[in-house]
Formats: C-alpha cells, sequence, structure tokens
C-alpha cells in the first residue's frame, strides 16, 4: 500500500506543477538513468540450495550505458549458473 500512495502523491504533485512524473522525479537537470541492481543468487528458507542470505545482488557500476549494465549482469547471471 505505501508504494501505491508513494506513486499517487508523486503524481499528483507533478500534475500540480504541471510537470511529467519523470521531471517530478528525477528534477528538471537528471540527465542520466540509474544504474540497475540486479539479483544474481537466491538463497533463504525457500530457495533449492544451502545459501543462508536471502539474496546476493549486483550493481554494475561503471557501464557506459543501460543497455551494457543490464548485458554485464546478465551475463554475470548466466555464468553462475552453470
Amino acid at each position: 500500500a505505501i508504494l501505491a500512495v508513494s506513486i499517487a502523491v508523486a503524481r499528483a504533485a507533478a500534475d500540480e506543477l504541471q510537470v511529467p512524473l519523470y521531471n517530478y522525479i528525477g528534477g528538471f537537470n537528471a540527465h542520466v538513468l540509474p544504474t540497475p541492481m540486479m539479483n544474481v543468487i537466491n538463497g533463504g528458507a525457500h530457495s533449492d540450495n544451502k545459501v543462508d542470505f536471502q539474496e546476493f545482488m549486483i550493481m554494475p557500476v561503471g557501464a557506459p550505458t543501460v543497455k551494457e549494465a543490464i548485458r554485464m549482469g546478465s551475463e554475470t547471471f548466466h555464468h553462475l549458473q552453470k
């Protein structure tokens, strides 16, 4: 419920200021997309392995583009599956 309320408030604020939602959230000078975070290993009580941690996530910091960051994350995920 918190996410739905947060989105509704952000949309209402953007409408009130008469700006697109992405400008309201990212600011008028935001020109860079955030670095994606990716879950590469699942663990915990509900997994098939004996890893104690619930999940392992990576952030491909330094990737020149979002497309490249997703490629890096995908390759890491598939390499770890072997």
